[in-house]
Protein backbone atom coordinates (compact mmCIF):
# COMPACT_ATOMS: atom_id res chain seq x y z
CA UNK A 1 0.00 0.00 0.00
CA UNK A 2 2.95 2.63 1.03
CA UNK A 3 4.30 1.54 -2.72
CA UNK A 4 0.78 2.92 -3.86
CA UNK A 5 0.83 5.93 -2.05
CA UNK A 6 3.81 6.48 -2.95
CA UNK A 7 2.85 7.35 -6.55
CA UNK A 8 -0.59 8.34 -6.41
CA UNK A 9 0.29 11.69 -6.72
CA UNK A 10 2.44 11.46 -9.80
CA UNK A 11 -0.67 9.29 -11.45
CA UNK A 12 -2.69 12.07 -10.71
CA UNK A 13 -0.66 14.54 -12.59
CA UNK A 14 0.10 12.66 -15.42
CA UNK A 15 -4.06 11.75 -15.15
CA UNK A 16 -4.56 16.06 -14.94
CA UNK A 17 -2.00 16.38 -18.06
CA UNK A 18 -3.88 13.76 -20.43
CA UNK A 19 -7.27 15.67 -19.19
CA UNK A 20 -5.79 19.10 -20.23
CA UNK A 21 -4.02 17.90 -23.44
CA UNK A 22 -7.74 16.01 -24.46
CA UNK A 23 -9.65 18.95 -23.67
CA UNK A 24 -7.62 21.27 -26.03
CA UNK A 25 -6.77 18.72 -28.78
CA UNK A 26 -10.20 16.98 -29.37
CA UNK A 27 -13.75 17.58 -30.58
CA UNK A 28 -15.87 18.84 -28.06
CA UNK A 29 -19.49 18.31 -28.83
CA UNK A 30 -21.17 17.06 -31.96
CA UNK A 31 -24.28 18.86 -33.21
CA UNK A 32 -26.71 17.52 -35.57
CA UNK A 33 -30.14 18.02 -36.58
CA UNK A 34 -32.25 16.01 -39.62
CA UNK A 35 -29.55 14.05 -40.21
CA UNK A 36 -26.77 16.72 -40.84
CA UNK A 37 -24.16 16.70 -38.29
CA UNK A 38 -20.67 18.91 -37.45
CA UNK A 39 -18.48 18.81 -34.79
CA UNK A 40 -16.82 21.74 -32.31
CA UNK A 41 -13.45 21.47 -31.31
CA UNK A 42 -12.56 22.06 -27.70
CA UNK A 43 -10.51 25.02 -28.40
CA UNK A 44 -13.88 26.55 -29.69
CA UNK A 45 -15.91 25.64 -26.81
CA UNK A 46 -13.22 26.70 -24.14
CA UNK A 47 -11.74 30.38 -25.75
CA UNK A 48 -14.86 31.01 -27.91
CA UNK A 49 -14.25 34.10 -30.25
CA UNK A 50 -13.77 31.56 -33.77
CA UNK A 51 -16.40 31.97 -36.35
CA UNK A 52 -18.91 28.72 -37.08
CA UNK A 53 -18.25 27.16 -39.87
CA UNK A 54 -21.10 27.04 -42.72
CA UNK A 55 -22.42 23.63 -41.18
CA UNK A 56 -22.06 24.14 -37.54
CA UNK A 57 -24.24 27.67 -38.58
CA UNK A 58 -26.47 25.75 -40.56
CA UNK A 59 -27.42 23.17 -38.49
CA UNK A 60 -27.70 26.19 -34.98
CA UNK A 61 -29.93 28.34 -37.47
CA UNK A 62 -27.14 31.29 -37.51
CA UNK A 63 -25.57 33.09 -39.73
CA UNK A 64 -21.83 34.52 -39.77
CA UNK A 65 -21.79 33.97 -35.59
CA UNK A 66 -19.04 33.85 -33.10
CA UNK A 67 -19.11 30.95 -30.70
CA UNK A 68 -19.91 32.16 -27.05
CA UNK A 69 -18.25 30.88 -24.41
CA UNK A 70 -19.25 27.88 -22.89
CA UNK A 71 -18.47 28.49 -18.92
CA UNK A 72 -18.79 24.76 -17.75
CA UNK A 73 -15.58 24.26 -20.68
CA UNK A 74 -13.67 26.76 -19.67
CA UNK A 75 -13.83 26.11 -15.42
CA UNK A 76 -12.81 22.43 -16.50
CA UNK A 77 -10.13 23.82 -18.60
CA UNK A 78 -8.58 26.83 -15.94
CA UNK A 79 -8.82 23.90 -12.98
CA UNK A 80 -6.89 21.72 -14.78
CA UNK A 81 -4.46 24.08 -15.24
CA UNK A 82 -4.65 25.21 -11.97
CA UNK A 83 -4.65 21.62 -10.90
CA UNK A 84 -1.54 21.25 -12.92
CA UNK A 85 0.40 24.02 -11.26
CA UNK A 86 0.21 23.28 -7.60
CA UNK A 87 1.03 19.45 -8.01
CA UNK A 88 4.19 20.54 -10.24
CA UNK A 89 5.36 22.51 -7.70
CA UNK A 90 4.12 20.00 -4.92
CA UNK A 91 6.02 17.53 -6.94
CA UNK A 92 9.17 19.65 -7.76
CA UNK A 93 9.88 21.44 -4.44
CA UNK A 94 10.84 18.79 -2.61
CA UNK A 95 13.22 17.47 -5.04
CA UNK A 96 14.94 20.85 -4.40
CA UNK A 97 14.92 20.49 -0.87
CA UNK A 98 12.35 23.42 -0.15
CA UNK A 99 10.05 22.11 2.11
CA UNK A 100 8.01 25.11 3.00
CA UNK A 101 4.59 23.84 1.47
CA UNK A 102 4.94 20.29 2.97
CA UNK A 103 2.33 21.74 5.27
CA UNK A 104 -0.12 21.90 3.23
CA UNK A 105 0.24 18.94 1.00
CA UNK A 106 -3.03 17.02 2.68
CA UNK A 107 -5.16 19.92 1.84
CA UNK A 108 -4.25 20.85 -1.53
CA UNK A 109 -4.43 17.32 -2.18
CA UNK A 110 -8.10 16.74 -1.32
CA UNK A 111 -8.72 20.51 -2.79
CA UNK A 112 -6.46 18.77 -6.38
CA UNK A 113 -8.97 15.72 -6.12
CA UNK A 114 -12.26 17.54 -5.30
CA UNK A 115 -11.30 20.18 -7.94
CA UNK A 116 -10.65 17.58 -10.80
CA UNK A 117 -13.88 15.87 -9.67
CA UNK A 118 -15.73 19.12 -10.29
CA UNK A 119 -14.51 19.68 -13.33
CA UNK A 120 -14.76 16.15 -14.80
CA UNK A 121 -19.08 16.86 -13.82
CA UNK A 122 -18.45 20.19 -15.85
CA UNK A 123 -17.08 18.28 -19.11
CA UNK A 124 -19.99 16.35 -18.43
CA UNK A 125 -22.14 19.14 -18.10
CA UNK A 126 -20.87 20.78 -21.05
CA UNK A 127 -23.20 19.83 -24.01
CA UNK A 128 -26.11 21.00 -22.18
CA UNK A 129 -24.51 24.49 -21.29
CA UNK A 130 -23.65 24.68 -24.85
CA UNK A 131 -27.28 23.60 -25.47
CA UNK A 132 -28.90 26.88 -23.41
CA UNK A 133 -26.63 28.82 -24.94
CA UNK A 134 -28.11 28.62 -28.50
CA UNK A 135 -31.90 27.57 -27.05
CA UNK A 136 -33.08 30.23 -28.95
CA UNK A 137 -32.61 28.84 -32.54
CA UNK A 138 -33.21 25.17 -33.63
CA UNK A 139 -34.68 23.93 -30.36
CA UNK A 140 -34.83 20.14 -32.11
CA UNK A 141 -30.87 20.41 -32.52
CA UNK A 142 -29.56 17.09 -30.51
CA UNK A 143 -25.70 18.07 -28.78
CA UNK A 144 -23.47 15.10 -27.62
CA UNK A 145 -19.98 14.76 -25.99
CA UNK A 146 -17.96 13.58 -28.07
CA UNK A 147 -14.97 10.31 -27.50
CA UNK A 148 -12.02 12.80 -26.67
CA UNK A 149 -14.19 14.89 -24.08
CA UNK A 150 -15.74 11.61 -22.31
CA UNK A 151 -12.22 10.04 -21.97
CA UNK A 152 -11.48 13.40 -20.11
CA UNK A 153 -13.69 13.33 -17.85
CA UNK A 154 -12.90 9.30 -16.96
CA UNK A 155 -9.58 10.53 -16.85
CA UNK A 156 -10.25 13.34 -14.42
CA UNK A 157 -12.43 11.12 -11.88
CA UNK A 158 -9.90 8.76 -11.79
CA UNK A 159 -6.90 11.22 -10.96
CA UNK A 160 -9.17 13.10 -8.85
CA UNK A 161 -9.84 10.22 -6.52
CA UNK A 162 -6.01 9.01 -7.37
CA UNK A 163 -5.41 12.74 -5.64
CA UNK A 164 -7.66 12.50 -2.70
CA UNK A 165 -7.10 9.05 -1.75
CA UNK A 166 -3.48 9.71 -0.60
CA UNK A 167 -4.37 12.43 2.15
CA UNK A 168 -6.95 10.44 3.03
CA UNK A 169 -5.28 7.11 3.29
CA UNK A 170 -2.18 8.55 5.45
CA UNK A 171 -4.74 10.23 7.91
CA UNK A 172 -2.63 13.32 8.04
CA UNK A 173 -6.06 15.70 6.89
CA UNK A 174 -8.61 14.37 9.64
CA UNK A 175 -6.14 14.29 12.61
Amino acid sequence: MKFFLMFARLIGFLLTVAVFVLLLTTDGIMISRDGVSATISGQNLIFSGSKMSVEQANILGLRDQKFTICFTALFAFIGCGLILLITLAMIILPMFRIHKLDAFDAPYEVFNGLFLLVGAICIFVTPYAFKSAYMNTYPNVAYSLQPGWLIAAILAIVGGIMLFIKPVLQKRYFK
